[in-house]
């Protein structure tokens, strides 16, 4: 079949990492199908034309990336310009598309909105049945950005419109219910691209721990981790902690400073796949203090490396963490945290073999790939029509 993935989250120039994730679902869905990817996104580049395409293949997989001059007009003129013009360069693209591979059997949308409005307007004008993959964090009472009538008014409609919707997780789905989003829900897990490797499991070679994220404070509660680590550090002089995934702000700059951390803690910012593998090789674990989570893609990567997490409970996988992994403590719970951290620098540990392939079982590029090719045949041969 062929398989057009239309993203709202999507890595591009502008934003290298965004939605990355999405990318290793275009990538599962490729190993059974013909997939061709459509992404509409503004260019947030000052000199920017007021439309840019990217045309490429990579990994025999079709991209067609659009980018439009920001419209920063907060006015809801400006809201109504914004949505017709990313309408119209949904339409373009998707005639580029058909022109070059013919008509889609099904419409696969990463992430309700932005792109659902397009998405849907395809799928209902050319009779494609539409299936949506769900990880927005913002259902959540504790992220609470499910709100406003407009958001709430597209997201009901493109999903009622849908013939499948996937989130990542159990709990994602759960809390999509309580916003009276009845839909047929089908889990798919984000995919661990770090399948388990003998030669990546490695003793740690100082008593380093590791945090990946978009430093999100609102989220991530990184200032807790400071906070926690800072204590944790001045019983445990040798302690060291590496940011990754982003760029600190000045705030965490001067929290950093003020904590007398700034020779034990660093930021790698965006890094690539093979320098983030040798982080988690020599690290003695992975800390996270999320106050919510629609899955926690991380922790399983670093489990992958046979090293041990520390994380709070707060939804995804998290919910899956046992003592063989690491140790768990309940979100904002600071005092917890140090302790945590204490007991890992003291005793840190490898996970075994056959504990890593265990719990990684469900969440490898094929197992998903096996799901998703269920999905697509069911809705194509019509068991999931509402």
């Amino acid at each position: 079949m062929h398989i057009l993935v239309i993203s709202s989250w999507y890595p591009n120039k502008s934003r290298p990492t965004h939605g990355i994730f999405n990318k290793d679902f275009v990538k599962a869905a490729s190993l059974y199908h013909k997939v061709s990817v459509i992404h509409v996104c503004s260019n947030h580049k000052h000199n920017a034309h007021a439309i840019e395409i990217d045309e490429f293949t990579e990994d025999n997989v079709y991209h067609y990336v659009t980018y439009y001059k920001k419209i920063s007009t907060p006015s809801i003129f400006g809201k109504f310009l914004k949505l017709r013009t990313t309408n119209n360069l949904y339409h373009n693209a998707f005639q580029k598309v058909v022109q070059k591979f013919g008509m889609p059997d099904i419409i696969h949308l990463n992430v309700v909105l932005p792109a659902g409005i397009g998405a849907y307007k395809l799928s209902k004008n050319y009779q494609i049945p539409l299936v949506v993959n769900e990880c927005w964090t913002g259902y959540m009472p504790e992220d609470g950005n499910y709100k406003g009538f407009i958001n709430k008014y597209f997201t009901k409609k493109i999903l009622k419109h849908a013939k499948v919707v996937m989130p990542v997780s159990e709990d994602l789905k759960q809390h999509m219910i309580q916003h009276q989003l009845n839909c047929n829900y089908q889990i798919v897990p984000n995919i661990i691209h770090f399948e388990y490797q003998p030669a990546l499991v490695k003793e740690a070679t100082s008593k380093s721990l590791l945090h990946i994220s978009t430093l999100d404070n609102q989220q991530k509660n990184i200032e807790g981790i400071l906070r926690a680590f800072a204590i944790a550090r001045n019983t445990e002089k040798e302690l060291f902690l590496t940011i990754v995934g982003a760029n600190p702000n000045a705030f965490l700059l001067k929290l950093v400073e003020s904590l007398q951390l700034s020779s034990a803690v660093q930021f790698l910012g965006i890094i690539d796949k093979n320098e983030l593998s040798l982080q988690y090789q020599t690290c003695i674990g992975l800390v996270m203090f999320s106050n919510y989570e629609s899955f926690g893609l991380v922790l399983a990567e670093c489990i992958a490396h046979g090293k041990p997490v520390i994380t709070s409970i707060c939804g995804g996988i998290t919910n899956n963490i046992s003592d063989k992994f690491g140790y768990t403590v309940k979100p904002k719970d600071e005092v917890a945290l140090t302790s945590a951290i204490l007991k890992l620098s003291k005793n840190p540990w490898l996970i075994s073999e056959k504990e890593i392939k265990d719990f990684l079982g469900d969440y490898s590029l094929e197992k998903v790939a096996q799901k998703l090719d269920e999905i697509y045949k069911a809705t194509s041969f019509g068991s999931f029509n509402k």
